[in-house]
């Protein structure tokens, strides 16, 4: 069409030079398409050519513009979302990896604090050192440190002491003080927790009965707990 019209142009005619200028040969046009999407030429003396002599062609090479237009949006959009996802898992591992980290540190922290309470290197805490303990500025402010400041040092070693055996291990210490150190839990509500565990496990090796209704004579005995939980 384009050879068509320049061979039907009149002398003079502004749009036979502009085709001959960018689409002379195929390289040239395909530089042209490539120059109009990228600012080298503005797309629009092209085009006014175009509409001049064929509306096909005008259709198609707008077209080209609308398509390469849009291409490109969606790749430079694709990186920076791919770039914006690779960062956020980053993000999220390094927020997981110095969690971990500060777990493991306070973790240390506590089995250090546990060898400072037992002085007398027995390898379990009594209350006798847990309170004597307490007293010493650096460990007080540690557990303070930790959200563990409790007003009442024999409440806070009978929730710590789970086993009830009136000392404290180190399993017992740093996993009891880790717990309670998690955000969101207050040392009253743990306090109520244990105390309601020990009375449980109190009752289970006291051996706490009740006569079942249904038996006769002797009858069936069944512990307290059990009977609870049907």
């Amino acid at each position: 069409m384009a050879a068509n019209h320049i061979e039907s142009a009149q002398p003079g005619d502004d749009s036979v030079e502009v085709l001959d200028k960018f689409f002379s040969t195929l390289p040239m046009s395909v530089l042209t398409l490539c120059m109009s999407i990228s600012g080298g030429i503005n797309w629009w003396e092209v085009e006014e050519v175009f509409i001049e002599f064929s509306s096909l062609s005008a259709g198609v090479f707008i077209f080209y513009e609308a398509f390469m237009v849009l291409a490109l949006l969606n790749i430079v959009t694709g990186i920076f979302v791919n770039d914006a996802i690779n960062a956020s898992h980053s993000d999220r591992e390094f927020k997981t990896m110095s969690l971990m980290q500060r777990n493991a540190e306070a973790i240390n922290d506590l089995r250090e604090m546990f060898k400072d309470f037992d002085t007398d290197g027995s390898g379990a805490i009594t209350l006798h050192e847990f309170m004597e303990g307490l007293t010493k500025r650096e460990i007080k402010l540690a557990l303070e440190d930790l959200g563990l400041d409790a007003p009442n040092a024999i409440k806070l070693f009978e929730t710590l002491d789970v086993d009830g055996d009136k000392q404290l291990e180190i399993d017992e210490f740093v996993m009891g003080c880790s717990a309670l150190s998690v955000r969101g839990k207050t040392i009253d509500i743990e306090m109520m927790k244990a105390q309601n565990l020990k009375i449980i496990r109190m009752l289970d090796r006291l051996g706490v009965l009740l006569m079942d209704p249904d038996s006769d004579g002797g009858g069936e005995i069944v512990s307290l707990t059990s009977s609870s939980q049907m």
